[in-house]
């Protein structure tokens, strides 16, 4: 069945954005691929972004997010890698901003060098600027020579979801996802399908860490709406019945480690302990909870939504229903 605004371009037949959700477990790294490749069938260029790539375009995985006191402040604090962390740090988007914009550290005229610093950073474009440090890919490019795990643990202390506060965080994925929605807008050359990070990224945030509330996550996930739809945006939300069937069916298969962190993440944060949870019965309670959430959101968004019962059940009903919702969204 299908939810949400009809409403939508009758000439599509081209590039755009497809969003995958729902709670773990319920398929959304098999549709992506799938849907991937039926695009690729169908000859348009596609990219897939699945859970955790640290290169994604909209979203932001490993990335620490700081003020210029506090990255001088770490700089202080690890001399040895100041270099290094200011060759890292590329300034936030702001709302506005397009992809492919020149840093304005790389064109400001008043440049001068600070100790520890590239010479194209300058007292100008250091002014109330905010940083964004890659940290999690710099670890991975760069090894334990350059990016050691102590300098990691000082950067992770301000992580976009887990360590900064929410206004930061919402200001600056919503300036982020406004970037490449406008830079995907004048481009229109690769259809792109994201995994993850639309409904269940803010559910993160918003919800299991900060506890603020479903009528926030809400305004904050329309406005990401808004702001993707014209770039013809379509979601697919695989949506399984019974929560504790699915977490029974899928903790065989995941590490011991797997299952104790997604246990403390959604018990262990402001949600969890105002509501007393704990162990798997409280991870469960979550995702059910996070689905009714889910499901009411669907229903307010201003593009083509189509729910999935029970996907795992039989995938071959389940690509079949996806294949034809794509062709009467127009792709």
């Amino acid at each position: 069945m299908t939810a949400g605004s009809q409403e939508r371009n009758e000439t599509r037949n081209g590039p755009g954005l497809l969003l995958i959700e729902g709670i773990m477990g319920a398929g959304k790294t098999t549709t992506a691929q799938f849907v991937g490749e039926t695009l690729q069938r169908m000859g348009l260029q596609t990219k897939v972004y699945l859970e955790g790539n640290l290169e994604h375009p909209a979203d932001y995985d490993g990335v620490a997010v700081v003020d210029e006191h506090e990255l001088e402040a770490i700089c202080r604090a690890y001399p040895e890698y100041a270099e290094t962390l200011w060759s890292l740090a590329e300034t936030a988007p702001q709302s506005g901003e397009k992809m492919g914009q020149d840093d304005p550290a790389r064109s400001d005229p008043e440049v001068r060098v600070v100790p520890g610093e590239p010479e194209a950073v300058s007292s100008h474009s250091r002014q109330g600027c905010t940083w964004l440090i890659p940290y999690r890919k710099a670890q991975r490019e760069m090894g334990g020579e350059r990016m050691p795990a102590e300098l990691v643990d000082a950067l992770a202390k301000y992580d976009i979801y887990d360590g900064i506060s929410l206004a930061k965080h919402a200001e600056t994925l919503q300036a982020s996802w406004h970037r490449f929605a406008s830079w995907q807008r004048e481009s229109m050359s690769t259809s792109y399908v994201f995994d993850c990070c639309f409904l269940q990224n803010p559910v993160c945030s918003f919800i299991a860490m900060h506890n603020a509330g479903a009528d926030a996550l809400q305004d904050h996930v329309l406005s990401l709406a808004r702001t993707v739809l014209p770039l013809r945006p379509v979601l697919i939300y695989l949506y399984p019945t019974n929560v504790r069937e699915t977490l029974e069916r899928i903790i065989p298969e995941r590490p011991k480690e797997w299952l104790e962190f997604v246990i403390s993440y959604h018990t262990d944060q402001a949600y969890g302990h105002a509501r007393g949870l704990s162990g798997l019965d409280g991870l469960i309670e979550f995702l059910e909870q996070r689905q009714s959430i889910e499901m009411d959101i669907c229903k307010q968004l201003p593009f083509p939504v189509l729910i999935v019962p029970d996907p795992h059940r039989d995938w071959a009903r389940a690509q079949a229903d996806i294949a034809r919702f794509l062709g009467a969204a127009g792709w």
